[in-house]
């Protein structure tokens, strides 16, 4: 069994380490994912795709299902259009549910912080009352015990977002790949 020491120590290294590096939870502006030969930004409600290369090609989902390529609106067959919905409505889904573990991370890292630090209290406050170590470590087992149950749960959702986002990759390869226009841009089909 780990000494109280430790746990709190590892506890609140974790913490420092998540307010080192906080997480930009803004997505009004902002890169959302890389593919292949392409980056993927939000501007607002727009959905855009730039080569990495090239940034004169530029393909935009607007919030109103609009495929833009180039500043040229496109006009597409029903088909077409559901794909264009799936991809923007997916990956604004992604998103949200991104953010939404990850405000589920950062409340559970502050829950390890605060048992970090009551452990650390009360491992002070045990030696100099005399009580016995063997009853702190038990009572702080059973609530990092239950954080570890939460980190797995928030864990197993991640590997579900990492699943939905693969799928959208395909998704959005096969929106390149089945709309003309987008079809005959050079860099992203590298």
């Amino acid at each position: 069994m780990k000494s109280i020491g430790t746990t709190a120590f590892t506890l609140i290294m974790m913490m420092s380490l998540l307010f080192a590096n906080p997480v930009d939870l803004n997505f009004q502006k902002n890169h959302v994912m890389t593919l292949q030969h392409m980056d993927v930004d939000i501007d607002g409600s727009d959905l855009i795709f730039r080569c990495h290369q090239d940034s004169t090609e530029t393909v935009i989902i607007t919030e109103e299902y609009q495929l833009i390529v180039n500043g040229k609106d496109i006009e597409l067959k029903p088909a077409e259009q559901k794909l264009v919905m799936d991809v923007y409505n997916e990956t604004f889904t992604i998103i949200q549910e991104a953010l939404r573990i990850a405000r589920k991370g950062v409340k559970l890292g502050l829950k390890g912080a605060r048992i970090g630090l009551s452990a650390a209290f009360e491992a002070i406050v045990a030696t100099l009352m005399g009580e016995d170590e063997e009853n702190i470590e038990a009572r702080v087992e059973a609530k990092t015990n239950a954080l570890e149950r939460e980190a797995q749960h928030l864990e197993a959702e991640g590997d579900a977002l990492e699943e939905r986002a693969e799928a959208l990759e395909k998704l959005i390869t096969k929106l390149f790949d089945t709309v003309a226009p987008l079809s005959s841009l050079s860099c992203f089909h590298e």
